[in-house]
């Protein structure tokens, strides 16, 4: 996750297929990234019988289902206005 111009560390996390994008990355941003590779405890799935209603509620949105908007408002340009009434 980026800072946002703030100070401080970030932190990011990538999957398997994710990781392959990583030299490309590193070569984009002209610096070798520090990754640490969880331990192996930490990379089983989780027991049989845990559903979405006992998970973090970000934790079941990201079920793999394409989000829209989450509640923020789409990006209009500055000075933009919407259309004008007819009249």
């Amino acid at each position: 996750t980026g800072r946002a111009g703030a100070s401080g560390k970030a932190v990011s996390f990538a999957c398997e297929e994710g990781a392959f994008y990583l030299p490309a990355i590193e070569e984009f941003i002209d610096k070798k990234l520090e990754c640490i590779v969880p331990d192996e405890p930490l990379l089983k799935p989780p027991p049989k019988g845990v559903d979405k209603k006992g998970m973090d509620k970000h934790v079941a949105e990201s079920s793999g289902k394409p989000q829209r908007n989450r509640g923020r408002r789409p990006y209009k340009k500055p000075g933009s206005r919407g259309p004008r009434p007819q009249g």
